[in-house]
């Protein structure tokens, strides 16, 4: 049913082409923040851009480059889910991250859509330069001249931070504490928060509260309370409203195990497993060319599971599959039966899986060579929910296919291929037959598939442009079969499944569609 939706001609492509440059404008505003003026509250999260090579690069030897820079991205990305909790918690604040390395176009699509699809108050902008306290100093300085009457300043790889830990330390100074550090294992600190009685009692410049210390060691906590309390500012300790806000953060690869605390393991950084979930239906004719294209293009064999979820073929699509898996064992094939209906095979698939990352994959879909290295660097970048792969038809890829093809229905299928791959780039809106793939966390996250017999594909994918971005790799295309088209018509398939999506966004259960379409 998926590739009944891709079918995108005429009215379509034109306002696909015409609308981009105003999405593209559109996202480059949303990086335009507000400055926070007005909000008393103000909280700064210190981050890198999780770039490979320059993030967390005491981890490299242990994770790799690309390792290191998914850490590094998965504990910037649960601090802002900390900290929208956090505010929602307490209304009237103001998130800011200060941010080193990267563009400010890398940025944008990095939180840029946490400010659209959260509600999140937030801005970023880069930091200061010199060393950590000039960083600090110049971050507190703005946030005091915006009108903020409090300020914390929060490290990103803190896992052990929470909202709690947060509230508190505002209350601290809301209640005239002056200064407020919340102490590291390793002798320095991961929380600092100042009152604007501090701000004006250092005459507008808080420079010199973090000078001379020694940044980066253990002696840093105790020169910090020294250097303070020689300007005549009392200092509060976090630990001692809790004990256990003695906090470690993540640099050497002793600390991965404070990591793990957000729930992904080391292993699954450094070995992700990838599940290639197959929905079939009498595919007998299909199935085994199907699996010898997945075997023929994965890079990486032994770290990928193939699950063929069947919905009660009545052919020898079972035997196929199970005559493939003994000749071919360097992948893991498993046969799952179970309830027909494209969602609810689909669901069955991940409870059988045992991936990182999942692969939806029908059977009548071709994959790209390098399709599994394509995933794990597409779902790396920052900002990124899930994707998907380009969208293209075999009559134009297979030569041994014999369509009987008259130029005009080819013509037609250019169009519907050139509308599908802008409605997928420009609105980040790809269909199942493009292949989509994404984190065990973000399926979790949005609950899976919906049971329904229609449109489970374009609903997981509205709930996942909820998560984050929807990437499409453009470099190589996903090869799905023409059949449909061939056998219902350009016309009548195009202009089905826009009005099936329609209705959908119009309110019309895809229960009811299904009835309709399938005619009970």
């Amino acid at each position: 049913m998926s590739a009944l939706w891709n079918s995108s001609i005429g009215i379509y492509a034109i306002t696909a082409v015409l609308a981009a440059p105003l999405i593209l404008l559109a996202k480059k505003k949303w990086g335009k923040q507000e400055q926070g003026s007005g909000y008393h509250a103000h909280i700064i999260l210190m981050s890198r851009y999780p770039k490979q090579g320059t993030t967390k690069t005491r981890l490299i030897g242990e994770l790799g480059e690309q390792g290191a820079a998914r850490v590094q991205n998965i504990m910037s990305d649960y601090m802002l889910d900390q900290l929208l909790v956090f505010q929602e918690l307490n209304p009237c604040r103001w998130v800011e991250v200060k941010y080193h390395g990267g563009s400010q176009e890398d940025m944008d699509y990095w939180l840029g859509w946490r400010k659209k699809s959260k509600q999140f108050r937030m801005s970023w902008s880069e930091q200061d330069a010199g060393h950590l306290g000039q960083k600090m100093a110049g971050a507190f300085n703005k946030a005091f001249e915006k009108g903020a009457q409090r300020v914390v300043i929060i490290g990103s790889d803190i896992p052990g931070i929470t909202p709690d830990l947060l509230t508190s330390a505002m209350s601290t100074l809301r209640n005239n504490g002056e200064m407020i550090i919340g102490p590291a294992k390793d002798g320095g600190y991961y929380l600092v928060g100042l009152n604007t009685k501090v701000y004006k009692h250092l005459r507008d410049d808080v420079g010199s509260l973090f000078e001379g210390m020694d940044w980066g060691t253990e002696k840093v906590f105790n020169q910090q309370k020294q250097v303070a309390e020689s300007h005549g500012i009392k200092v509060e300790d976090l630990s001692t409203v809790n004990p256990s806000w003695i906090l470690q953060d993540v640099d050497y690869p002793e600390d991965l195990g404070e990591f793990e605390k957000i729930g992904i393991s080391v292993k699954q950084i450094k070995e992700p497993v990838l599940s290639i979930i197959i929905p079939v239906l009498n595919e007998a004719n299909n199935i085994a060319e199907t699996l010898s294209n997945v075997f023929k293009n994965c890079s990486y064999p032994k770290y990928t599971e193939i699950i063929v979820s069947d919905g009660g073929s009545t052919d020898d699509t079972a035997e196929k599959v199970e005559e493939f898996a003994r000749t071919n064992t360097d992948i893991k094939i498993k046969l799952v039966k179970g309830i027909k209906g494209r969602g609810k095979q689909q669901n069955s698939g991940v409870k059988e899986a045992s991936g990182d990352n999942f692969l939806f994959l029908h059977a009548d879909t071709r994959l790209p060579p390098r399709f599994d290295q394509h995933i794990l660097i597409n779902l790396g970048i920052p900002g990124v929910a899930a994707g998907a792969f380009g969208f293209e038809l075999d009559i134009f890829h297979d030569t041994s296919l014999d369509y009987n093809c008259s130029w005009f229905f080819k013509l037609q299928m250019r169009a519907i291929s050139f509308g599908a791959n802008i409605r997928a780039k420009y609105f980040e809106l790809p269909y199942g037959d493009q292949a989509l793939f994404m984190s065990r966390q973000k399926f979790d996250a949005v609950r899976g598939f919906s049971d329904f017999p229609l449109m489970e594909d374009y609903e997981l994918v509205k709930k996942l442009q909820k998560e984050g971005h929807i990437k499409i790799v453009e470099d190589d295309c996903a090869i799905t079969s023409a059949r449909r088209w061939m056998k219902l018509g350009c016309l009548r398939t195009t202009g089905l499944s826009n009005i099936l999506v329609i209705l959908y966004n119009l309110g019309v259960h895809p229960n009811t569609l299904a009835k309709w379409y399938y005619g009970k």
